[in-house]
C-alpha cells in the first residue's frame, strides 16, 4: 500500500518499480496507491503510465492527513501483511521473500522489518542503519526495545493486518512519531521479528513533512508528547526508566540536528532544535555544544542571533539530599 501526496514522478516511479521488479503476481500480492487528494498531480494517470492496469489507485476525496491515509491504507488492504510503502521510498531485491519466509515461521508475529539505510533526493546513500542483532528472528523485550528509541522506518516493516486491527489505526495526535508509537503498541501485545539484510531505503528530502518540522523544533516537541503514553504499552516497573532513556535519545537527535542546521548555515532552524531540546536536556555538556555552534554562527553572519532559552524547572537547581 503506497500512500502518495503530490508525488514526484520520478520518485513514485522508483518506488514501484523497486516493488514491482519483485511482483510474485496478483494472486498473492495487491499493489494498491492510496492518493490523499493531491491537488497538482494526476496520480491515476502518473500510476497507469508507470505500471499500466498492475497497480490500482484509490483517490480520497478530502485530505486527511498522514494518519488519515496511512489508516485508509489499512482499510483497503485486502492481504493477511500489510506494507505501507511511502512514495519516495525502495525496498530491495529479496525485500518480500526474504520478510516472507521469516513471518511463515512465526505463526503468532505481529510484525517483522529489517535493516534499512539512508539515502538522499538523488538516491545515494547517506547512512546504513547498524544491525540490531547478529541473526534473524524474535527481539527480545521488543516493546522496550522499540520504545527506546525509534529502530524502524515504514520501509523496512511489514505488520500483520490483524495486528492493526486489534490495537487501532495510527493515532492522528502526533505528527512525526505516530510511526514510532504504532511500533510500541504492536510490541506490548506481538512477538516482532527482525532480519539482519539490508533490504529497505527510507529517502531524506529537504522539502518533506519531517524535514518541515525538524525547522521548528516539532520533531522534538511531538516526540516527548509520544513517551508519555508509554505507561500503556510498558510493564510498570520499566516505563521511568524506558522514558528516560528515550527521552535521551530523543535529545541526544535535537543536539545532532541543531549542530547540522548550524554548519550548513541555517541558525534559525539550528536554535529551533536545539531550544526544543534543551527544555528537557539536563546536561552541561549540551549547552556547552549549543553555545559554542551559536557563537561560531554570530562570528560567521555577524549578526547577534539571540537564542530563546527555554525556562528551567526550578526543581533542577534544587540541591539532592
Amino acid at each position: 500500500m503506497i500512500p502518495t501526496y503530490n508525488p514526484p514522478s520520478a520518485y513514485l516511479e522508483q518506488t514501484l518499480r523497486s516493488v514491482l521488479a519483485q511482483d510474485p503476481g496478483p494472486e498473492q500480492m495487491q499493489i494498491e496507491v492510496v492518493d490523499d487528494g493531491s491537488p497538482k498531480v494526476d496520480v491515476i494517470a502518473l500510476v497507469q503510465k508507470i505500471a499500466g492496469d498492475r497497480v490500482t489507485v484509490f483517490r480520497s476525496p478530502v485530505n486527511k492527513g498522514l494518519a488519515g491515509c496511512w489508516n485508509t491504507c489499512i482499510e483497503r488492504s485486502h492481504g493477511e501483511w500489510v506494507h505501507i510503502l511511502h512514495q519516495d521510498d525502495l525496498v530491495f531485491p529479496r525485500f518480500y521473500s526474504v520478510l516472507g519466509r521469516l513471518i511463515y515461521a512465526q505463526p503468532t508475529a505481529g510484525a517483522a522489518f529489517c535493516r534499512y539505510d539512508f539515502i538522499d533526493s538523488k538516491g545515494a546513500r547517506v547512512l546504513e542503519q547498524p544491525a540490531l542483532q547478529a541473526e534473524a528472528g524474535p527481539i527480545d523485550h521488543p516493546s522496550e526495545t522499540l520504545a527506546i528509541k525509534n529502530q524502524v522506518q515504514c520501509s523496512a516493516i511489514v505488520v500483520r493486518r490483524s495486528a492493526y486491527q486489534r490495537v487501532g489505526g495510527y493515532d492522528g495526535q502526533f505528527v512525526f512519531t505516530l510511526d514510532w508509537q504504532m511500533w510500541v503498541r504492536i510490541a506490548a501485545g506481538f512477538p516482532v521479528l527482525y532480519h539482519p539484510e539490508l533490504l529497505a531505503s527510507f529517502r531524506i528530502q529537504a522539502d518533506s513533512e519531517t524535514s518541515r518540522l525538524a525547522r521548528t523544533g516539532e520533531t522534538v516537541r511531538d516526540s516527548m508528547r509520544m513517551i508519555e503514553s508509554f505507561p500503556n504499552y510498558i510493564t510498570p516497573g520499566r516505563v521511568e526508566a524506558v522514558q528516560s532513556q528515550a527521552r535521551q535519545w530523543v535529545c541526544d537527535l535535537a543536539l545532532q540536528k541543531g549542530v547540522a542546521f548550524f554548519a550548513n548555515d541555517h541558525a534559525e532552524w539550528a536554535m529551533a532544535q536545539l531550544h526544543a531540546g534543551l527544555c528537557y536536556d539536563k546536561r552541561l555538556s549540551s549547552w556547552r555544544i549549543a553555545f559554542r555552534c551559536w557563537r561560531r554562527s554570530v562570528r560567521k553572519s555577524k549578526k547577534l542571533i539571540i537564542p530563546p532559552l527555554p525556562l528551567l524547572p526550578a526543581s533542577w537547581f534544587q540541591p539532592k539530599h
